[in-house]
């Protein structure tokens, strides 16, 4: 109150915000003396009142696909496989458990982080600092300075509430910090302004970030090991809100990920893709060998710095290059592509799939990919209005 009041204005509490009458009662007392300035109007409420696993569990009703409100059992189908989620949770625990100087921070989204069962078994260690995006990346830079081996997780979805931190803060001290940002990419039913289409592009410019997107676990569990050993800058790490991919099932292996990982050549042409759309470019690959076209694969994984060697020398090679992402067209990752054929003078034709700079509505993947032109048949229509096919 006296806060409030210090700034001119006039403030009304409402210690039960369920009681229907008190608040009635507060907000009529507020309009009646609008005229003589601003009135707060403070009303407190418990988050899923009357619902006891509500209380029980302090982010369930954050947010919610329906259940069952007799057990909290969801009621939404839940695809079967393992997730990226598990595999930041196995490595991060097993981090831990070995030296107590690495640390997790997370703003409010722990069980959208992999961090959930963490921050139980090790609460020093695993810190959910609420819903302070900033201040999560402040803290972090502050643990850093003391020696101590931080992984900053966001959804990607929200990452951009810290964009000044990670720019000011982290990158221009350059502080070993890593940003694990899941959820790239299209964010299904929350709302159009949840999907993480424009990471790429606000992210690619930053000074000092290394830009790594993980498309599989055994790629996720590498660069996660490499950054535990040793990190002397900044560097985030993407990946989609999605099962891993069947082809990734099976026990780890040593995987070289300092360079793009080319999974198939062509004499043709050559599909480049970002890790979120592996499963378009394989389809997209099938399609066009169906009509005589030989089209290569290569997964990028470094988007910032990119590997400029491993991919000239594949592009040199191609009569088309095409470029797959999750995210808008201006300032992505095509438009890297496009920025490296530019400087390096290549004699290929260049067709960047994206999306087009707008909101996207909220749906699931597959439908939003058609919407966006992102599928196999929006991009084989495309190729045929570019002249590349007949």
């Amino acid at each position: 109150k006296p806060y409030f009041e210090a700034m001119g204005y006039q403030y009304h509490f409402v210690e039960n915000g369920h009681d229907i009458a008190a608040v009635n009662e507060a907000l009529s007392s507020a309009k009646q003396v609008t005229t003589q300035g601003v009135v707060v109007v403070h009303v407190k409420t418990e988050k899923g009142k009357g619902l006891d696993i509500a209380r029980d569990h302090p982010y369930k009703l954050h947010f919610s696909m329906p259940f069952d409100p007799d057990n909290g059992a969801s009621t939404n189908p839940v695809p079967p496989g393992k997730s990226y989620l598990q595999v930041i949770d196995r490595c991060l625990h097993q981090f831990i458990e070995q030296d107590k100087s690495v640390y997790a921070i997370t703003p409010s989204t722990p069980y959208a982080s992999g961090l959930e069962g963490l921050l139980k078994q090790f609460p020093e260690n695993v810190i959910d600092v609420g819903m302070a995006e900033q201040h999560a990346a402040g803290m972090a830079v502050g643990l850093s300075m003391q020696g101590k081996k931080v992984f900053l997780c966001y959804q990607s979805t929200f990452m951009q509430r810290a964009m000044d931190q990670i720019f000011h803060d982290i990158c221009f001290t350059n502080a070993p910090i890593t940003i694990l940002a899941s959820r790239s990419g299209f964010a299904g039913f929350d709302s159009a302004t949840h999907h993480a289409i424009y990471d790429l592009s606000y992210l690619r410019g930053l000074p000092n970030l290394d830009i790594f997107y993980a498309s599989s676990s055994y790629e996720l569990e590498a660069i996660l090991k490499k950054r535990v050993e040793h990190a002397d800058k900044p560097m985030i790490i993407l990946h989609p809100y999605e099962i891993l991919r069947e082809s990734d099932e099976g026990s780890a292996v040593e995987l070289d990920i300092s360079k793009s990982e080319v999974l198939s050549s062509g004499q043709d042409g050559l599909i480049l893709t970002v890790g979120n759309r592996i499963e378009t470019a394989e389809a997209l690959q099938a399609e066009l060998k169906s009509i005589g076209q030989d089209v290569g694969v290569v997964n990028v994984r470094w988007l910032s710095p990119l590997d400029e060697v491993t991919l000239l020398s594949a592009m040199s090679a191609a009569g088309f290059v095409i470029t797959l992402e999750e995210n808008v067209k201006p300032a992505g990752f095509g438009a890297s592509i496009a920025e490296l054929v530019v400087d390096h003078e290549l004699p290929v034709a260049l067709v960047r799939v994206a999306i087009e700079q707008d909101y996207v509505k909220a749906g699931m993947k597959d439908d939003l990919s058609a919407l966006c032109g992102l599928d196999v048949d929006s991009i084989m229509a495309r190729l045929k209005r570019r002249g590349i096919l007949n």
